[in-house]
């Protein structure tokens, strides 16, 4: 995989900002390889984005009313993996909703 950056920012402040952000593959594992961030954040409203993470001893936690969250795979074979995730769930999503025609409609307003 190579470097990538990538930011939508749409144009409406109830719908968040997405980033993607990645070195590209680096040769190695965790700790030696590439890695990946995606970011969600605000985009000038309250949109009380909320975060439930549970640990590995199984204890859970909730933080809510973020302003920007960020998810950071690191290793070469994890940043893959994330991408590919990312355009399944796009491929699956656009595939059984009208999404697809409700942004070309919406874009051409401007």
């Amino acid at each position: 995989m190579k470097e990538f950056e990538c930011k939508f920012t749409p144009n409406m402040p109830e719908q968040c900002v997405v980033s993607f952000v990645s070195t590209g593959s680096k040769g190695g594992d965790a700790g030696h390889g590439g890695n990946a961030s995606l970011v969600f954040s605000e985009n000038g409203s309250d949109m009380n984005i909320q975060a439930d993470l549970t640990f590995n001893n199984g204890d859970k936690k909730t933080f809510d009313d973020l302003a920007n969250i960020s998810l950071t795979v690191c290793g070469d074979w994890e940043l893959e993996g994330l991408a590919i995730a990312l355009m399944d769930i796009g491929r699956k999503l656009l595939s059984k909703d009208d999404i697809i025609k409700d942004y070309v409609n919406w874009q051409s307003q401007d």
